[in-house]
């Protein structure tokens, strides 16, 4: 396995954007790179909460039918893959503290979906689902569209990558 192990560190990771609730966000234009259909994926990032708002999304590319989002819950404690309105993976409760980091990476091998936090494997489901792309632009911080569930703290090293076609790579934000 290529996930780290050792905390996040800015001498190796680099810097990292502050987020401080709605409008606080990165957003890439939409493309087709974002259309996962039923292919291999990874999204991934470092994610350090300054608190816990009732319910943060670290990545999405959503529209309230359509798209994925990685969010986190602060009335259960529990950080979820979705795809559209359908939970896909969910870890248990408790994962999240503030004030430190974490490495959140959701996998998707073959039908095989898995949800890592700072190297654990929290769950493994199987998902034949078609992660098609929403049309919204893929978002860092909250969900697109509407613009709620927003993060509190910093975010860097967010990766998507779709292994049918494109890696796109944004290091260091």
């Amino acid at each position: 396995s290529d996930l780290p192990t050792a905390p996040y560190a800015t001498s190796t990771n680099g810097g990292s954007v502050f987020l401080n609730g709605y409008p606080d966000t990165l957003q890439i234009a939409d493309s087709s790179a974002w259309d996962f259909g039923t292919g291999d994926f990874t999204l991934e990032c470092w994610f350090y909460p300054t608190q816990l708002s009732s319910v943060m999304t670290m990545i999405s590319q959503y529209d309230s039918t359509v798209g994925c989002a990685i969010q986190w819950s602060n009335s259960d404690g529990i950080l979820r893959l979705f795809n559209g309105n359908t939970q896909i993976i969910a870890t248990s409760a408790g994962v999240f503290k503030v004030n430190q980091w974490h490495h959140v990476v959701a996998v998707r091998s073959g039908t095989t979906v898995s949800l890592f936090v700072n190297g654990t494997r929290y769950g493994t489901t199987s998902s034949s689902a078609n992660f098609s792309g929403s049309g919204q632009p893929m978002t860092i911080g909250n969900l697109p569209s509407p613009q709620v569930q927003n993060c509190y703290g910093y975010i860097t090293d967010a990766r998507i990558v779709d292994r049918k076609s494109t890696r796109l790579n944004s290091s260091h934000i």
